[in-house]
């Protein structure tokens, strides 16, 4: 009878737990993923008179990772995006992708990063997903 309550109390706990991960309409969530991306495209023009000036045009697909905030599975992503990169290293890169779900779930994003230091960091914000 006590495994039976442990076992009811652990459900409960673990539901509780799930049922916060999801994300609500207009929530403000930070969290940091890691990509695995291949460049199926990349068009790129250096600028005539601005040595080291790059603006860009690309497409990439790859897999993808959430590995803190909100939980969510892995996922194969579509990323279509522009950038403008300067000599020193730093830049803005701002694009689409979307997020494809091992069950055929998908959902989409709209991302812009400064680029400095050898790191992007920005904001995305999502929409059509399933929930």
């Amino acid at each position: 009878m006590a495994c039976i309550r442990c076992g009811a109390l652990f459900a409960a706990i673990v539901l509780a737990v799930l049922s916060r991960s999801a994300v609500l309409a207009g929530e403000t969530i930070k969290s940091h993923s890691k990509h695995i991306n291949m460049a199926k495209t990349f068009d790129n023009q250096e600028l005539e008179y601005e040595e080291g000036h790059v603006i860009a045009m690309f497409h990439a697909q790859g897999v993808g990772v959430r590995i803190e905030g909100p939980s969510e599975p892995p996922y194969k992503i579509g990323i279509w995006g522009a950038g403008d990169y300067k000599g020193d290293g730093t830049g803005t890169v701002q694009g689409y992708g979307k997020f494809i779900f091992s069950d055929g779930s998908t959902y989409f994003e709209r991302w812009s990063r400064t680029v400095a230091n050898g790191k992007a960091v920005g904001i995305a914000v999502y929409f059509n997903g399933p929930g």
